[in-house]
C-alpha cells in the first residue's frame, strides 16, 4: 500500500514540475486514488461477505430506493452545474463530464 501511495506522489511531483500549466492534476490525481481505494474496499468488502455468508437474498425494496437515490443524484447533479461565468452551461466545447447539455 505505501508503494502505492509513493509511486503516486513521484507521478504527481514529476507532472507538476515539467512544463506546461497543470493546475488541477493534484486534485484530481488524489481523488482518483481515493476512489480506487474506496471502490477496493468494498470490493472486498462483498467478495469476503459472500464467501463467508454464501449466496444472500436479494431485497428488491433496498434495491430500488437506492437506484431511485442515484437517478435523483445524477439529475440534481447535471441541472446544477454552473460553467465558469456563473450562470448555466450552454458552450459548445466538449466536457468530460457525463451530463449532456444542448
Amino acid at each position: 500500500m505505501l508503494s502505492i501511495v509513493l509511486i503516486e506522489v513521484i507521478l504527481i511531483a514529476a507532472v507538476m514540475l515539467g512544463p506546461g500549466k497543470h493546475a488541477t492534476i493534484a486534485r484530481d490525481s488524489v481523488l482518483a486514488v481515493a476512489m480506487i481505494i474506496m471502490n477496493l474496499v468494498i470490493g472486498l468488502c462483498l467478495l469476503l461477505g459472500g464467501l463467508r455468508h454464501g449466496g444472500m437474498k436479494h431485497n428488491r425494496t433496498g434495491t430500488s430506493a437506492y437506484l431511485s437515490m442515484l437517478i435523483v443524484l445524477a439529475a440534481l447533479t447535471c441541472a446544477a452545474r454552473p460553467d465558469r461565468e456563473g450562470g448555466r452551461a450552454r458552450s459548445a466545447r466538449k466536457s468530460r463530464s457525463s451530463c449532456s447539455r444542448p
